[in-house]
């Protein structure tokens, strides 16, 4: 088991596209070195923040909408949004976004 969940780990970090799992809340639970680049932020840093602080300001308020909608759906969801790095300027990112049910839920 402790060898499936290290290559699970090696695979997540060095993925060539930014991961981010948060909670319903949309706060950063774990975060892989791609994200990390593209936000400008140390992956540790990443962890216990609004993935909405990261967010451009003006797609704030619909991004929130989206992600308050995400618990009552059953199926993946894409959606484009412009991010703000902590030292560039935004970027344009397409996002796959799906609920992850816990056993009993």
């Amino acid at each position: 088991m402790e060898t499936e969940r290290q290559r699970y780990l090696e695979l997540f970090n060095f993925a060539p596209d930014g991961y981010l799992v948060t909670d319903v809340d949309g706060v950063i639970q774990e975060a892989n070195l791609a994200a990390g680049m593209l936000l400008g932020v140390a992956v540790e840093h990443l962890t216990g923040r609004l993935l909405e602080s990261f967010v451009h300001e003006p797609e704030r308020q619909a991004f929130r909408a989206q992600l308050t909608a995400m618990p009552m759906r059953r199926r993946m969801h894409y959606w484009e949004v412009c991010l703000q790095p902590n030292v560039s300027a935004p970027v344009l990112v397409s996002l796959r976004v799906g609920v992850i049910r816990g056993a009993g839920q």
